[in-house]
């Protein structure tokens, strides 16, 4: 596994510490961020995204388990794990195991392509139920 690209270790740290102006500072002046969710291309937008999950989770964690790319592309594998405190998620450990496509331009994020597998949720609602 080679280094992750530094943008792509700083969008993870913003995440983690859910700090939504250090987030929506990785994004390029036009971008765009996609997930399984949703897509986003505005910096409220990529804010909002942050409220969402402090709305509903709590203890947020991540490890790369895999990574390459260059100055202009990278590719990271990653789980992260994270705890619920609303939305029927109360004290749910959850573990979730993401791949992202990430464009870079001058820096900064001008895609964000990620994917997950949103059984995960049905299946720790199921569980909890």
């Amino acid at each position: 596994m080679s280094q992750a690209h530094p943008v792509v270790i700083a969008f993870l740290n913003a995440w983690k510490a859910l700090d939504e102006d250090a987030y929506a500072a990785l994004f390029a002046d036009e971008f765009e961020s996609i997930d399984p969710y949703g897509t986003a291309t505005t910096q409220d937008g990529v804010r909002q995204h942050i409220h969402l999950i402090r709305k509903y989770w709590t203890d947020l964690h991540y490890e790369i388990t895999e990574a390459f790319g260059d100055e202009h592309h990278a590719a990271v594998a990653y789980r992260i794990s994270m705890r619920g405190t609303g939305g029927g998620w109360e004290g749910q450990q959850l573990t979730l195991d993401c791949i992202a496509l990430v464009e870079i331009t001058d820096g900064r994020i001008s895609r964000w392509r990620e994917q997950f597998d949103t059984n995960v949720f049905a299946k720790a609602r199921a569980r909890a139920a």
